[in-house]
């Protein structure tokens, strides 16, 4: 299977927000982008992540105001990463370990990209197509 490097847009595409954005800001950007998540970034460093579940279950459940909620009182903090040397299916198993649908791309430290489920199976269905067409051709040879 092919490293994430391979898998990202050139150049990487990731949205952030800064811990002191409010929620109704990090959600306008989110549906602005048409994207699920946004890293939270401080100066170079990533110190977490908000997503449409953080939203769900932090803010509106709770019955908070979006427009005075800051992103750092209901972010995620524990952010689980990769890095862009990782293989694609390592990635897809962390996925599955930690319940999650995105991983942050970080490189020398910095956020770079944000990879999604949908960027995995997206290779993952790509691969398989090949393999099947491989196989076919084969069968199909005198």
């Amino acid at each position: 299977m092919a490293i994430i490097k391979d898998l990202l847009p050139d150049p990487p595409v990731h949205h952030k927000v800064h811990p002191d954005d409010t929620v109704i800001g990090a959600a306008k950007i989110m549906g602005k982008n048409n994207v699920g998540i946004v890293m939270v970034v401080e100066g170079d460093s990533l110190v977490g992540v908000f997503s449409e579940r953080d939203l769900i279950r932090r803010v509106i459940s709770v019955g908070k105001d979006p427009a005075k909620t800051k992103v750092s009182e209901v972010m995620t903090k524990r952010v689980v990463i990769a890095r862009e040397t990782d293989d694609a299916e390592a990635c897809l198993k962390k996925m599955e370990q930690e319940d999650c649908r995105h991983l942050p791309i970080v490189v020398d430290g910095k956020p770079m990209a944000m990879l999604s489920i949908r960027d995995l199976m997206r290779h993952v269905l790509r691969v398989r197509e090949t393999d099947l067409k491989m196989l076919e051709d084969y069968v199909a040879s005198p």
